[in-house]
């Protein structure tokens, strides 16, 4: 079965994006002191750095790849299944 364009951009987007993966959890593996000493939630936050901010929205972006390459890959094949049922 032939994947579609929709399926096909997803999963593009989601195997390109496995090279900024891996820098993003670099990032946040890197030690942060002031989130260790916070004490509380909101102190926590706001000692998140903004490159740490953006490396989870990065890591982010690469899970919604790849859920949007699965989720139309089952579209396309159940309408195939569907329309060899006819």
């Amino acid at each position: 079965m032939a994947v579609g364009p929709r399926t096909r951009r997803w999963a593009t987007l989601a195997i390109l994006w496995v090279a900024v993966t891996p820098g993003a959890l670099l990032i946040l593996l890197q030690p942060n002191e002031a989130l260790h000493q916070a004490e509380d939630f909101p102190a926590r936050l706001r000692a998140i750095r903004f490159e740490e901010w953006l490396a989870l929205i990065l890591i982010a972006l690469h899970l919604l790849f790849i859920n949007l390459a699965w989720l139309n890959y089952l579209h396309e094949r159940n309408a195939a299944r569907h329309e060899d049922s006819k």
